[in-house]
């Protein structure tokens, strides 16, 4: 994603945030910035900054491009670049010893005791003190740069990143590979509830990172990382809320936006807590079994996608775990749970099952892990019909 300083955008009229992408018609600096970037080898990234916006810049201007959108490219293009410190010694040490030594001494003997024990010139122990700050390190560059396409690909997808990481909501409209991008989405444990929309297609009401009170962040960098699952599915849409400059404004995207189609699912569909708990399962020896493939379920006029399914000779219980919260997205799960007619349990964060859901023995809370004897506990309790 991009730094919210570095988005080029424009508010409309009636409130919404139209994204200014990049096209074809850009190729032509970016291939120079491309040329001057291939040249940054060995330069240091404050002299490779001053270079493309000396060099870049004025060209993109010219093509109806700020330098702000000049920096954020070469931002995007520099994350593939390595640094280094270009020190014999490392600066931390370097530092410790002369602010030592200046304590006691003049700063002339200060630099000349320092340049013996680090077998250095006097000067050039002034110049290496702090080499390891970010824009005097030495860049290294990748095996393989981008070209102008694949530089316009990257903006456009980093620009909507960037944006629906600053929403409060966002809804998905989705009408293909539904299971996968779901799937996805539980994989980066997004909040999110489902309903069908009048042609047919699945809608996807999801909780923007705005809408948090703790973890905005990371919640943010899973929803854009979420984000070009949806992309790669034919005719899909989205609009959100997107909190930007204290305005919050209307964002509209679909399948007609220049975004790229290249993403590819991961091949594990569980989460890191999923997973544990697997394995603790397992080492129980417990007769309950994973079921990932399961069906979607009708509840309440809305549909839902379990993250998995619990199995053994008695039956078979649908498990939904929360992580990530909001009032409303508790509130949801509450509602959930009175209206589903199969068995179900629902696993949530202890720090948020409160009133109904706390007093529900369909509910089992947890801190890190789930604990697995817990569930499957609180499993026998509910086919057995005492927990219902």
């Amino acid at each position: 994603m991009l730094p919210v300083g570095l988005l080029d955008w424009r508010r409309t009229d009636d409130g919404r945030v139209v994204a200014r992408w990049l096209g074809t018609q850009d190729e032509s600096w970016l291939r120079e910035l491309v040329a001057e970037v291939a040249a940054s080898a060995g330069r240091t990234v404050g002299e490779a900054n001053e270079r493309i916006a000396e060099i870049v810049a004025p060209i993109a201007y010219r093509h109806g491009r700020s330098r702000r959108t000049v920096e954020a490219v070469w931002t995007l293009e520099r994350r593939r670049w390595s640094t280094r410190i270009a020190s014999p010694v490392p600066p931390p040490a370097l530092r410790r010893a002369l602010f030592e030594l200046a304590a006691e001494r003049s700063r002339e003997e200060a630099l000349a005791t320092a340049a013996a024990t680090f077998n250095l010139d006097s000067a050039r122990i002034e110049s290496l003190l702090f080499a390891d700050r970010a824009h005097v390190r030495v860049l290294s560059p990748p095996v393989t740069s981008a070209t102008a396409a694949e530089l316009v690909e990257e903006y456009n997808l980093s620009l909507v990143q960037a944006l629906v990481a600053r929403a409060t909501e966002v809804t998905a409209t989705i009408r293909a590979n539904l299971r996968r991008v779901v799937g996805y989405s539980k994989l980066l444990g997004l909040m999110a509830t489902f309903g069908e929309a009048a042609d047919g297609a699945t809608t996807m009401a999801l909780s923007g990172p705005l809408a948090l009170f703790h973890e905005t962040v990371k919640y943010g960098n899973a929803l854009a990382r979420w984000l070009p699952a949806l992309i790669t599915t034919p005719g899909w849409s989205l609009t959100a809320r997107v909190v930007i400059e204290g305005e919050t404004l209307r964002l509209d995207l679909d399948a007609g936006a220049p975004l790229p189609r290249t993403h590819a699912l991961p091949r594990a569909h569980d989460s890191k807590l999923e997973a544990q708990l697997e394995s603790d399962l397992r080492r129980l020896t417990s007769p309950w079994r994973f079921e990932r493939e399961v069906a979607v379920v009708r509840a309440d006029g809305r549909l839902f996608f379990p993250d998995f399914a619990l199995v053994s000779d008695k039956g078979r219980v649908l498990v939904e775990i929360a992580g990530f919260w909001t009032p409303d997205y508790v509130a949801s799960k509450a509602a959930l749970l009175r209206a589903a007619r199969v068995p179900m349990i629902m696993c949530i964060d202890e720090r948020h099952a409160h009133g109904e859901l706390a007093r529900d023995e369909r509910v089992i809370g947890f801190e890190k892990n789930v604990d697995a004897p817990g569930l499957v506990a609180a499993c026998e309790r509910l086919l057995s019909g005492s927990g219902c």
